[in-house]
């Protein structure tokens, strides 16, 4: 996932993390700089192909199921304030041919087809891929020009940054800088230094975010919010106590 905030909330809850836990799904954030170019779904197909596919459907003339649901839950809803009867009925008809335009879109050739080009999986051609990373086509995505020495200063330091994902969930600043990883820059070349925290994910790069020690940190972070919100309405019965 990328690193929009409400959703990087929302995937931190502790019953979404007990949900995603009992269905065996594991969530890793990428680098909110860098989505265009490692977002597996931004650098693959299926955007492109739902564009595609509004563009041909419609139910305009036509019926289903969902078109009367949403027409009729449309007309009951008071804070629907459109009077335009040609965007109404283009929002109708958008909502009725998505289900269909989604399905055609995000398929299970385009879904891999993404990963394989963001490097998340190996592509081996002929629409056979495998869960093994591909560093080529990682590079192949980023916005510098790599020199041999560049290339192989950087395959060398692939094992100890997997070593260091396993057992913390991320790269730290002080193990980048420990190992002489460049400071990220601007396209321009203006450096951009990261001092960031734990409570401000949005900003981090890569990270497996039900990692046990982020783990630990979300449910810290929320056992504080509990005893704060309990103290504040402590405080309220304790005012109005003194005036009783």
């Amino acid at each position: 996932m990328d690193s929009e905030v409400p959703y990087l909330n929302y995937v931190t809850r502790p019953e979404t993390i007990k949900l995603n836990d009992e269905q065996g799904i594991e969530i890793v954030k990428i680098g909110g700089g860098c989505t265009e170019s490692s977002q597996a779904l931004d650098v693959g197909n299926c955007f492109m192909e739902l564009t595609s596919k509004i563009g041909e459907l419609t139910l305009k003339g036509a019926t289903s199921d969902l078109k009367e649901r949403f027409t009729r839950r449309l007309k009951e809803c008071e804070i629907f304030k459109c009077k335009n009867k040609g965007r109404r009925t283009a929002i109708i008809d958008a909502v009725s041919i998505a289900p269909e335009a989604y399905k055609n879109a995000f398929t299970q050739r385009t879904i891999q087809g993404g990963f394989g080009n963001s490097g998340d999986i190996t592509n081996l051609g002929d629409g056979i891929f495998v869960t093994c990373p591909d560093l080529l086509a990682m590079r192949n995505l980023c916005k510098i020009d790599w020199t041999e020495i560049d290339w192989e200063a950087f395959v060398a330091k692939v094992p100890a940054a997997v070593h260091q994902m396993l057992e913390h969930g991320f790269l730290s600043e002080e193990w980048c800088d420990e190992n002489c990883i460049p400071i990220d820059s601007m396209l321009d070349g203006v450096e951009i230094e990261k001092n960031v925290t734990l409570d401000q994910l949005h900003m981090q790069r890569h990270m497996i975010l039900y990692h046990k020690s982020i783990r630990d940190h979300f449910h810290s972070r929320h056992e504080i919010e509990i005893r704060a919100k309990q103290e504040k309405q402590d405080q309220r019965y304790r005012i109005a106590a003194g005036y009783l």
